[in-house]
């Protein structure tokens, strides 16, 4: 909370004429109270939607979408291992054997 004295920091002995004072002190905390009162209407419904619907999809993706995720995960797993199987054995020796093929092509230009 923010308080008058915090704000105006008015020391003891140097307060203006009493009638001042008070009704600066009342000014103050009636304009605290009526803008936190206004912006608490205008905003409090809003916000509390906005965050009430973040909860509920929060709420919702541990619920549903992070089993959901695993099982792809595990899925996944073992279609990588397959497909890994299959690269080591079928396509590495294929490019390797290119690769050795390719490799003793020379190429001689003729010259003039």
């Amino acid at each position: 909370q923010v308080l008058f004295e915090d704000v105006f920091a008015y020391p003891e002995g140097s307060h203006s004429i009493p009638g001042v004072w008070r009704c600066a002190f009342r000014t103050y905390n009636g304009t605290k109270w009526f803008c936190y009162l206004l912006l608490s209407v205008l905003c409090a419904v809003p916000l509390s939607c906005c965050w009430g619907c973040d909860f509920a999809c929060a709420q919702f993706y541990h619920v549903w979408v992070t089993p959901c995720l695993r099982m792809c995960r595990m899925n996944m797993l073992c279609l990588q291992m397959f497909w890994s199987t299959i690269v080591r054995c079928v396509c590495e020796p294929l490019c390797e054997t290119c690769a050795l093929c390719f490799s003793h092509i020379r190429i001689k230009g003729a010259r003039d």
